[in-house]
């Protein structure tokens, strides 16, 4: 997180949607990871006849606490992904797509987010050990299976709108790749699956889940770090290159018709701006404040010209001097 930070505010000097995002995902993770050192130090792990009444209540609240902050973690994250590759595409579609799944990502967290908060009923909803809960290795199945889902489409999803961009095969691969670290993810979360259910008819939950909560702080760790990843140098070099001026894009309409990123044409109003830059560096040499303006036909700045690394001019261009002190224009060829 702390090499993703340096990154995006050394390279683009702001911060964005998806950075607070990630930075609030990654303060809930580690609250939710203090909650876990809780339960660890009043049972996890042990049997649930060796630990005493005050042991059992401190392990069911800090079960209760980390199971909402796990939730809240992985959706901000999971919101990241969206909010990031939503702010450096200008396909109108893609963009629709990525505001389905960040949607169904924010419905899907209220719903687990409520239920979790109410799994054993008042007045005690953190009573998991001797409270009326309802099934929890089904609810957790729910919780998981809807994880590998979420998860799954934002691998899908970016890598789909890389295959469109303009690049070379190797750099889409390095930052796919990025992308698709987050199948770690999604093998934490069948870990959980496989975990829960062997659990299912157990009366010693409290010895049998240790493995869940492993598989839990693994799969919250990786969701975090894998956004941070595409912000190491090399991808973000790749991305600022190639895909992530959005801005410039969507303003120039730099679209084939197939819909692919055209970066041969951005590159060209580079080069019409950097001339018009040079033009009026030579308006700022006279020593009376004067505009100039370039009247040229064409669309490209060297339209007119043969042979232009041999600095070959084949057409005749006119500019208009206009000057505060002397009043009048001149023209010259």
């Amino acid at each position: 997180m702390v090499a993703r930070g340096a990154t995006k505010i050394i390279s683009t000097r702001s911060i964005k949607s998806e950075d607070y995002s990630s930075l609030s995902s990654l303060f809930l993770a580690i609250a939710q990871s203090v909650a876990v050192t809780v339960r660890t130090s009043n049972g996890l792990g042990k049997h649930t006849t060796a630990l005493g009444a005050a042991q059992i209540s401190a392990y069911s609240k800090a079960t209760y606490a980390a199971n909402i902050l796990y939730i809240s973690s992985m959706c901000l994250s999971e919101l990241s992904v969206v909010l990031f590759v939503g702010n450096i595409t200008p396909v109108r579609q893609d963009r629709q797509l990525l505001l389905g799944a960040g949607s169904v990502t924010i419905l899907w967290t209220v719903t687990a987010f409520i239920v979790s908060a109410a799994e054993c009923g008042s007045p005690k909803p953190w009573d998991y050990v001797t409270g009326h809960c309802i099934n929890r290795v089904m609810w957790w199945n729910c919780v998981e299976v809807m994880n590998i889902l979420i998860n799954a489409a934002l691998i899908a999803l970016p890598v789909w709108i890389l295959s469109k961009v303009q690049i070379s095969l190797l750099k889409k691969s390095s930052v796919g790749l990025a992308f698709a670290l987050r199948i770690t993810v999604c093998i934490a979360s069948i870990g959980n699956l496989v975990y829960w259910n062997r659990a299912r008819d157990s009366h010693d939950l409290t010895f049998e889940i240790w493995p869940v909560a492993l598989c839990t702080q693994a799969g919250q760790c990786m969701s975090i770090a894998s956004f941070s990843f595409l912000y190491l140098k090399p991808l973000f070099e790749i991305l600022d290159t190639g895909f992530i001026r959005s801005d410039e894009f969507r303003r120039m309409r730099q679209l084939n018709p197939e819909g692919s990123y055209n970066l041969s044409t951005m590159s060209s109003g580079n080069e019409r701006r950097k001339k018009g830059k040079e033009l009026a560096r030579l308006a700022r040499t006279e020593n009376n404040d004067t505009t100039i303006t370039a009247l040229e036909n064409g669309s490209g700045w060297d339209g007119g010209s043969q042979g232009s690394e041999a600095h070959i001019i084949k057409e005749t261009r006119t500019f208009t001097i206009e000057s505060s002190a002397a009043g009048e224009d001149r023209g010259f060829p």
